[in-house]
């Protein structure tokens, strides 16, 4: 049965407008502004961008655990950190020798502690680069601070005279007698102590890296 003419074009006029509708729809879909991210975290105070950061941090640390927990590694994320030592050339053999059993360096981000891994080695950030040992570990650290002046001093074991300077040499707050400023400079890998003093000369502030269990 046939259709009547003003019945087909009603059902066409309907048709338009839902279109036109549904048109409509999808532009005011793509209207909306989209999830601005980056101001979203400009708006943050610098506190709240701290905590997201340490809580995304934590948050990938769980994923790292989880999968080497999978494939067999326990805590991989309390392995021992470890550290280059760079080293002048004239050291390596009283340190392969056991002569040498610290070094001078300073540390003013306090990053050397105990149990840390040392990879001792010449010729760092050149193509010469040697890496002559990575055996032992940080067993301890001391802070050392060694001083001078010009003015004479009346006989005292705590300074040591040198090209017309008294030196000081203070290790923990405690200052060092003369034999105990010649051990520090042959256990350092100098074969004087002027060769030591021409070396700091200009006095030094830092710590002493142990890898043996020798303290002062």
């Amino acid at each position: 049965m046939l259709k009547s003419k003003p019945f087909l074009l009603s059902c066409f006029a309907l048709s338009i407008n839902t279109r036109h509708f549904d048109d409509d729809i999808v532009k005011l879909d793509l209207s909306i502004p989209k999830y601005d991210s980056k101001r979203k975290r400009q708006q943050l105070s610098k506190k709240q961008r701290k905590e997201r950061a340490k809580e995304h941090r934590a948050k990938q640390a769980r994923k790292i655990n989880y999968k080497n927990q999978k494939l067999g590694i326990i805590n991989p994320t309390k392995q021992t950190s470890s550290m280059i030592l760079a080293f002048n050339p004239i050291f390596k053999q009283p340190i392969l020798a056991a002569t040498k059993i610290h070094t001078f360096r300073e540390d003013k981000h306090n990053r050397w502690k105990p149990g840390m891994r040392i990879h001792m080695a010449t010729g760092v950030r050149t193509k010469n680069f040697n890496c002559f040992n990575d055996i032992d570990n940080c067993v301890s650290t001391q802070i050392v601070i060694i001083t001078y002046q010009n003015a004479k001093r009346k006989k005292d074991e705590k300074y040591w005279p040198f090209k017309g300077l008294y030196y000081k040499i203070s290790v923990d707050g405690k200052f060092l007698n003369n034999q105990q400023i010649i051990d520090i400079a042959y256990n350092d890998g100098f074969k004087s102590v002027d060769d030591f003093f021409t070396w700091f000369k200009d006095g030094f502030n830092g710590k002493i890296i142990h890898w043996t269990n020798f303290k002062y």
